[in-house]
């Protein structure tokens, strides 16, 4: 009985130290200073029937729902149901093998197939006989109205404005066009299997990626306006004329990058060969499939307008959102993960006694979490 008591009791005050500790750490921090493992996820997986097939595209409409695109059709998803999307009769698809789609600023859903172009909007699917039969591998809607995407075979960037369609750089794109960028200037960049292109403004002027390096295969643009490619090398980004490796610190161990975004936040999402890559405030951290992820090969990576982060796998779909409480753990520098007690000091820090020993967390950034020394460990109870 006396066992089972204070069974109870460390139990209660573990509850409480946790939740404690996370309340305090969420009143004081942005998304930006959360590591990976501190946001809420939740994993959606195909073999506990979510779907059938990998999700290999996935994209936003202005109306809400969000897309995938598979190897069998288009579905789409209110984040409760995923329900398998059929076009009107008469009105088929150019293929069910979903290659690409983009929602534009106008409410369109652009769907890019191994064999075509389609515009679905107001209700109405529209094929483009310019492109038929056409694999198209990338697509960019631009807040003008255009459209741009990529072909393969050989690599073509074309445009559509007033739904006619232009193609150029057959003899300067090699075998396909992987990825397109209209940057914050307006400037467009394309990754291709010759390097990478900035191909507007002005003629298009070709970097080289370092040694014998496949051409991109995800482009974004960072924080300081720079170019940052994934490509099967590494991560890279465009400094000056010269592509160069991007410096990761922490968790950046080799893995091939597949796709990289820029969330609202400025902090950088890489789905990799090896889980999920997360740069932030100088900081690289990783959620693999050990952690959670619902598989290690990452296929694809969305922001909502909600801030989530959503990732498709090999084996289904992830999300990952700021959470009301966000927990500091072992992870974060804390001496053990189970916190015992929690006491916030009159100078805004906030002392974690675990397992371990004491631990001090101050300046409200988890990546500043101290152990506590002889002399301050009485400091929170001085008067």
């Amino acid at each position: 009985m006396v066992l089972n008591a204070m069974r109870a009791v460390v139990t209660r005050r573990v509850l409480a130290g946790l939740a404690c500790a996370q309340f305090c750490l969420t009143a004081s921090s942005s998304a930006q200073s959360l590591d990976v493992s501190q946001y809420a996820h939740t994993a959606w997986r195909i073999r506990d029937g979510f779907m059938k097939e990998m999700i290999t595209s996935l994209t936003q409409t202005e109306d809400g729902y969000l897309w995938f695109g598979t190897n069998l059709g288009l579905v789409r998803f209110d984040g409760v149901r995923a329900v398998r999307w059929q076009p009107p009769n008469g009105q088929p698809l150019p293929s069910d093998f979903i290659t690409a789609i983009t929602g534009a600023p106008d409410g369109a859903l652009w769907i890019g197939t191994n064999q075509g172009l389609a515009r679905w909007q107001n209700a109405s699917l529209t094929s483009y006989a310019d492109v038929a039969g056409e694999n198209v591998s990338a697509i960019v809607a631009s807040a003008d109205g255009t459209v741009w995407f990529g072909l393969s075979e050989p690599g073509r960037l074309c445009a559509i404005r007033a739904d006619k369609v232009r193609c150029s750089g057959a003899s300067q794109l090699g075998t396909v066009v992987n990825s397109v960028l209209e940057d914050s200037t307006r400037a467009l960049w394309v990754g291709a299997s010759t390097g990478l292109w900035k191909w507007s403004p002005g003629e298009p002027v070709r970097y080289a990626l370092p040694g014998d390096e496949v051409g991109p295969i995800g482009l974004v643009q960072g924080n300081a306006g720079r170019i940052i490619v994934a490509t099967q090398g590494g991560l890279k980004r465009l400094v000056g004329p010269t592509v160069e490796r991007y410096p990761l610190r922490g968790d950046g161990r080799d893995s091939t990058p597949w796709n990289v975004i820029r969330t609202s936040d400025g902090s950088l999402w890489v789905g990799t060969s090896d889980g999920v890559l997360h740069l932030h405030e100088g900081k690289t951290d990783r959620f693999t499939e050990t952690d959670g992820l619902s598989a290690r090969q990452v296929l694809g990576v969305l922001e909502d307008r909600e801030g989530n982060v959503w990732v498709s796998t090999t084996e289904g779909l992830d999300r990952f959102r700021v959470a009301a409480v966000s927990t500091i753990s072992s992870k974060q520098g804390l001496s053990h993960s189970v916190a015992l007690s929690v006491l916030a000091s009159r100078d805004g820090g906030v002392w974690v006694g675990t397992p371990a020993g004491l631990d001090l967390w101050t300046n409200a950034t988890p990546d500043r979490v101290t152990r506590a020394t002889e002399t301050n460990l009485t400091a929170p109870w001085h008067r």
